[in-house]
């Protein structure tokens, strides 16, 4: 299941917190939950599931690819943002992703291809 807050440019600054609405995501029986991680506005929300438990037997994909800049992260930094989830509901239950839009984002393909 991904929910999403868009690939639009713009400041994301009335963005429902995840926080706000992970209940009601994981009140969804799915086998894998996805969340944007890479975006300035919700790369700190991997501490909710340092409180809020995964539950058994789904996977966690955490967008640790974003789209919303054309800088390209460095490896290590998208490694401590997988790294950042893993710690909390173990390695076993996390797949790297890219926040959602990617695929349709407004980067040039060239600068796409190289993030990932």
């Amino acid at each position: 299941m991904h929910v999403c807050w868009g690939a639009h440019k713009g400041p994301h600054h009335t963005d429902i917190p995840l926080k706000e609405i992970v209940d009601l995501r994981l009140d969804v029986q799915g086998e894998a939950y996805a969340v944007e991680a890479a975006h300035p506005r919700h790369g700190h929300a991997w501490h909710l599931w340092e409180h809020v438990t995964l539950p058994a037997g789904t996977i966690l994909i955490p967008g640790v690819v974003g789209h919303d800049a054309d800088p390209i992260a460095h490896p290590e930094l998208v490694a401590e943002r997988l790294c950042n989830d893993a710690s909390v509901v173990g390695r076993d239950h996390v797949i790297a992703g890219t926040d959602g839009g990617f695929g349709t984002s407004r980067l040039h393909p060239t600068i796409a291809h190289l993030k990932v």
